[in-house]
C-alpha cells in the first residue's frame, strides 16, 4: 500500500548471486506473474495501492490474498465494513482486466486479508500453497508485486520480480528476508523456485540506526501456514449490545464476529455465568452451572440473546465466552468477555425514561462534569460564571453552589476532580489571574486550600488513586504535582521546548493509570505521553492524531488508553503492547471528552457537534448516540454504578443532561 507505506520501511531483496538449479523456469514464472494482481483503493482524489495474488478459482469466481493494511486501514464509505477495492489482473499488459473486489475478511495480526471477485472470465491459474515447503535459512526466494516504480505512471504498472533469500525464521513464524522492497510490494507473494508459496510480503515499522539513517536490507513475510490457519476460521470478538432489564431478570444482546473468509464455521456457542461463580477459572465450558446459547452463523457473524437473572437489585457482573469448531475440526475458545447488568430496584426504576434530567446548570457552557466515588453527588463546572455546583443524585438532583473562582468573560472554570475518598473536590480555571487550583470540603462547602500556579492557566486536574497527589496540566507544557495534605509543590513533568519546535504547548488533558504508577498526558503537540511517576520521566509516546489531544481515559484494568482529538477521532491504545488498537471515527469535528464505564466494556465520547456516542470497546463499534439541544458537548461521565451518563447540552451548552445507560443501549445507534 503505497500511500501508507511511504512512512514505513518495506520488505526488500538484494539480488542473490548464486542461484544455480534454484532458478525459476519460464512456465512457472509466467504462472506466478499472471496470478499476481495490482490492488487499488481510492481515497478521495488519491489512490492507495498494493499487491495481491490469486489463491483459488471456482469458475468465474476468484479468491485473492493481500495485506490487512492495504484494504482495511483506508477510509471507508459510510456504513461500509471496508473501503472500495479494485484489483487488476495481468496489470501493465495488453490482456489486463480490472474487477471490483469484495473484502471477505481482514486480520491485523498477522497482516492478512482475503478478497473475492465474481464474474471474471479467464481467471489465471492460482498459486499453490496446499503443500507448504519446509523453510530454512539461505533458501532462495522471489517476491512478486507492484512497488513504488509504478507511482508516476499514468497506466497500471507491470509486475516486478525481486530476488532474495531467507535470512531468519522468527519464533512467531514470521519469515525474515535479506530483501529491500519498496512501498507497493505489500501483499505480494513470496515463492520458491518451483512457484510454491513461502509467504506474503508485508511492511515493517520504520527502523533507523544510531545516526538516524534508515536501515535497509531486511524484509518480512507472513508464512503460508498462518494464511492456512486464517482460512480455517476463528472467533474475532464478542460484542455486548443492548440490555433490557426487569426486576430480577434481563435480556442481553450479543454479537460474535468471525474471521472466516471461506465460511467454514457453522455454529457458535455462548457460555455465560455470574462473575462471582468463576473463581479464577479461565474456561466457562468447564464450569459447572454455566448456561449456554447456540447461535447460527450467517456471513461470518452470529447474534442472539442471553437471558440472565439475579436475586438482588443493582449492578451484577457476568462473564461470557464464545466457542466453535473451525474448518479443520479444531475446537476454539475465545477470551472471557465481562459485562454487567443494572437490575432495577423497583417498578418505577424499571420503567424509567431515557432522559433523566435536562436542566440549566450554569449561565454559560458546562466545561466539566464528575460523579463522586459513591455516586451520590455530581459536580459541574461553569465556564464563565465562576461557579461550581454539587448535585444530589438520589434526592431529586438538588444543587448547591460553591463560589470562589474569579469571573472572567474569556476564561473558564475548566476542570473538577473528586478525591478518591469523595471527601474533597478540586477545581481549576484556565484564567491565569484566578490564582491556581482550589480544594473544597464536600461536607461543608468550604475552601480548604489553594495551590498557586504563578499565573499559569490550568486545563485539567486529577487525583492520584491513593489521593495523596494532585496533578495539574498547564499552559506552559508542564504538569505540576502537588501534595494534597500540605499544599506543597512536589515537582513537575515538563516537555523541553526544543522537542516542541520551540513553542509552549498546553497540556490539555491528563489521567492517572488505575495503579497510580503512570500518568498519561495530551495536548496541542498531537501526542499522548506516558510518564513514570516514580522517576517522573517520560517512558512512552503515542503519535497518530492529526489534531490536539483533548481528553484521555484509562480502562479500569489499565491495559487500554483512550484519547480524543481535534481531528474528530478517538483512538484506543494497547498500553502494554505500545501500539494502536483501533480508531473510532466520531465526527468531522473535535472530540472533547472520553469516559469508560466501571468494567471498561463501554466508552462514552462527546464532541462539539453536540452528540454523545456509546461504543463497545472490544469490537470498537458504536452502540448508541445521544443529544440534547445540538450544542457542543465538552464533558461526559458515567456514574460509578453505570446507571447514568452525564454530559452538558442544551441551547448554549449550559445544561446538565443525564441519561439512563440501559435505556440508551436499547436505542439503535445513530437515532
Amino acid at each position: 500500500m503505497r500511500q501508507l507505506l511511504l512512512s514505513l520501511v518495506c520488505l526488500g531483496a538484494t539480488a542473490s548471486t548464486a542461484w544455480g538449479q534454484d532458478a525459476i523456469n519460464l512456465e512457472t514464472l509466467t504462472t506466478i506473474k499472471s496470478a499476481t494482481v495490482f490492488v487499488k483503493v481510492p481515497i478521495g482524489k488519491k489512490l492507495v495501492t498494493g499487491s495481491g495474488w490469486l489463491m483459488k478459482v471456482d469458475g468465474e469466481t476468484g479468491y485473492l490474498v493481500t495485506n490487512h493494511h492495504v484494504v482495511a486501514d483506508a477510509p471507508k464509505p459510510q456504513s461500509a465494513a471496508y473501503p472500495i477495492v479494485t484489483v487488476v489482473f495481468r496489470s501493465g499488459t495488453p490482456e489486463e482486466h480490472t474487477a471490483r473486489a469484495e473484502v471477505l475478511a481482514a486480520q491485523r495480526e498477522p497482516d492478512l486479508a482475503v478478497l473475492k471477485v465474481t464474474g471474471v472470465k479467464g481467471l489465471p491459474k492460482p498459486i499453490d500453497f496446499s503443500q507448504p515447503r519446509e523453510l530454512v535459512e539461505t533458501m532462495p526466494v522471489m517476491v512478486f508485486g507492484f512497488p513504488v516504480t509504478g507511482l508516476d505512471r499514468v497506466k497500471n504498472p507491470p509486475v516486478t520480480v525481486t530476488r532474495g533469500s531467507i535470512s531468519s525464521i522468527r519464533d512467531d513464524g514470521i519469515v525474515q528476508l535479506d530483501a529491500n522492497l519498496n512501498p507497493g510490494n505489500s501483499g505480494g507473494p513470496i515463492v520458491d523456485a518451483k512457484g510454491r508459496l513461502v509467504g506474503i510480503a508485508f511492511a515493517r515499522p520504520k527502523a533507523r540506526d544510531k545516526d538516524q539513517e534508515p536501515i535497509t536490507g531486511i524484509g518480512l513475510g507472513v508464512p503460508a501456514s498462518l494464511l492456512t490457519r486464517m482460512l480455517q476460521g476463528r472467533i474475532a470478538d464478542c460484542v455486548i449490545g443492548s440490555k433490557k432489564a426487569w426486576i430480577g431478570t434481563a435480556e442481553v444482546q450479543i454479537e460474535v464476529r468471525l474471521i472466516d473468509p471461506m465460511e467454514k464455521i457453522k455454529t457458535v456457542t455462548i457460555h455465560h455465568v455470574q462473575m462471582a461463580a468463576l473463581k479464577g477459572q479461565q474456561a466457562l465450558p468447564e464450569l459447572s452451572g454455566a448456561q449456554t446459547v447456540e447461535l447460527k452463523v450467517e456471513k461470518q457473524q452470529a447474534a442472539g440473546t442471553l437471558t440472565v437473572s439475579t436475586a438482588a437489585p443493582g449492578v451484577v457482573s457476568f462473564f461470557c465466552q464464545a466457542s466453535c469448531v473451525n474448518g479443520a475440526g479444531k475446537a476454539l475458545l475465545a477470551e472471557l468477555v465481562p459485562f454487567h447488568v443494572n437490575f432495577p430496584r423497583d417498578a418505577a426504576d424499571e420503567k424509567g425514561d431515557l432522559l433523566v434530567l435536562a436542566r440549566e446548570a450554569h449561565g454559560s457552557q458546562v466545561h466539566d462534569v464528575r460523579f463522586s466515588p459513591d455516586g451520590k453527588t455530581l459536580a459541574t463546572a461553569g465556564a464563565w460564571d465562576d461557579m461550581l455546583k454539587l448535585w444530589e443524585v438520589d434526592k431529586g438532583w438538588k444543587s448547591t453552589s460553591l463560589k470562589g473562582h474569579k469571573k472572567y468573560v474569556f476564561a473558564a472554570v475548566h476542570a473538577v476532580a473528586f478525591s478518591p475518598d469523595g471527601k474533597m473536590l478540586a477545581s481549576a480555571s484556565n484564567y491565569k489571574e484566578d490564582q491556581g487550583i482550589r480544594l473544597w470540603d464536600i461536607a461543608t462547602g468550604k475552601q480548604l486550600l489553594r495551590f498557586e500556579m504563578n499565573k499559569i492557566g490550568v486545563w485539567q486536574i486529577a487525583f492520584s488513586p491513593h489521593g495523596k497527589t494532585l496533578a495539574a496540566g498547564g499552559d506552559d507544557n508542564q504538569v505540576i504535582l502537588w501534595d494534597v495534605a500540605s499544599g506543597k509543590k512536589l515537582g513537575n513533568l515538563k516537555i523541553p521546548k526544543e522537542r516542541l519546535g520551540g513553542w509552549l504547548r498546553p497540556i490539555k488533558c491528563l489521567a492517572f493509570s488505575p495503579d497510580g504508577r503512570t500518568l498519561a498526558t495530551g495536548g496541542t503537540d498531537q501526542t499522548i505521553r506516558l510518564w513514570d511517576m516514580d522517576t517522573r520521566k517520560e517512558v512512552t509516546a503515542f503519535a497518530g492524531h492529526d489534531g490536539s489531544v483533548l481528553a484521555v481515559a484509562w480502562t479500569p484494568d489499565g491495559s487500554t488508553l483512550a484519547s480524543a482529538s481535534g481531528d474528530g477521532t478517538v483512538k484506543l491504545w494497547d498500553v502494554p503492547g505500545c501500539k494502536e488498537r483501533a480508531t473510532l471515527r466520531h465526527t468531522s469535528r473535535s472530540v472533547r471528552a472520553v469516559a469508560f464505564n466501571s468494567d471498561g466494556t463501554l466508552l462514552a465520547t462527546a464532541s462539539v457537534e453536540g452528540i454523545v456516542r456509546l461504543w463497545n470497546v472490544a469490537g470498537a463499534r458504536e452502540l448508541a448516540s445521544l443529544s440534547h439541544g445540538g450544542y457542543s458537548n465538552y464533558c461526559v461521565a458515567f456514574s460509578p454504578d453505570d446507571r447514568y451518563l452525564a454530559a452538558n447540552g442544551g441551547p448554549r451548552g449550559s445544561y446538565l443532561v443525564v441519561w439512563r445507560v440501559a435505556q440508551a443501549l436499547e436505542q439503535k445507534a445513530g437515532k
